[in-house]
């Protein structure tokens, strides 16, 4: 059975954001239907797979990344969040990485901070607890909808290219808000849905993956939800570029493509030095940022929703 089967045809195209409008049909990827809401500018996948097909999905995931994603590139990205995540807090303070799949972030950042972790994946986190055994108690497998009930207030929650892979993206960052103590900070990076770039590539956008990415934000997505839905006070929003290998790049074609290259050609490219060349791609596509939670009683939070 493919992905793209046994999915939720349901009809209610209401905007998952601000829930005022109806999302209109706008393009097919790979089979998909997406529809985009004319008033917060949110789109989203209508032919969502089913949770246990997610969850088969995100199971092999992480080792597809390994596999074809060289460990400095990866690192680089790291690098750059770390940095990103240091202009906000100060070092020694607890974070929380959301969605840390093998703990690539946690690794760079474990020196700096207090960190936790956890992903949907229970192979990825397991591959995290392998290779950062002095972290393995504060890594869990679960959804980003439960509740870590052990878990303390945050000075930081980290959403890592995360939040444009569920269907439901306010109940996701309203979670994570719980995890942020007041004046702390929520801090995300996803495509940027309003880009130039994205405008121009339309279906063929290289982030316009389903059922992979499922929904897509851009800066008046999440100024709507930072006003109406969940009070949050943006205090930096950057758009990036990023930088892959080859390999990797090849690969993520390979996703975006209707045509599928053979996995020998992919395997051959990922263990190739010409594989492992890396190169920045300057789409300043990537949205990064960084939302502090206010001081504010609950009675005005509710007046304000």
């Amino acid at each position: 059975m493919s992905i793209n089967e046994n999915t939720n045809k349901g009809q209610n195209t209401l905007c998952k954001v601000c829930e005022k409008s109806q999302a209109k049909p706008w393009l097919s990827a790979k089979g998909y239907r997406i529809a985009r809401c004319t008033q917060c500018g949110f789109a989203q996948v209508l032919d969502v797979p089913s949770a246990a097909m997610l969850s088969q999905l995100y199971e092999t995931l992480h080792t597809k990344h390994i596999k074809y994603r060289s460990g400095q590139s990866a690192q680089l990205e790291n690098i750059r969040r770390l940095k990103f995540l240091q202009k906000q807090i100060p070092n020694g303070a607890r974070v929380l990485d959301a969605g840390c799949a093998t703990g690539d972030f946690l690794a760079e950042a474990a020196e700096a901070f207090e960190v936790y972790g956890f992903d949907i994946s229970s192979a990825a986190i397991a591959h995290a607890k392998s290779r950062l055994p002095h972290l393995s108690e504060r890594l869990t497998a679960q959804r980003l909808e439960d509740k870590g009930t052990s878990w303390k207030e945050f000075d930081a929650v980290c959403l890592w290219d995360v939040i444009e892979h569920v269907t439901e993206p306010v109940v996701v960052i309203q979670r994570m808000m719980d995890y942020v103590k007041p004046g702390g900070y929520l801090l995300i990076s996803t495509p940027d849905f309003g880009s130039f770039t994205a405008k121009l590539m339309r279906s063929y956008w290289a982030f316009m993956t389903p059922p992979y990415h499922l929904g897509y934000l851009s800066k008046q997505s999440f100024e709507h939800i930072f006003t109406h839905r969940v009070p949050g006070d943006i205090m930096s929003y950057e758009t990036r570029g990023k930088t892959v290998d080859l390999a990797f790049l090849l690969y993520k074609l390979n996703q975006m493509s209707s045509w599928l290259a053979p996995e020998f050609l992919l395997d051959w490219m990922a263990k190739s030095q010409l594989g492992r060349l890396k190169l920045y791609i300057p789409s300043n596509d990537i949205a990064y940022l960084a939302v502090r939670k206010p001081y504010v009683h609950p009675s005005l939070i509710e007046k304000r929703n």
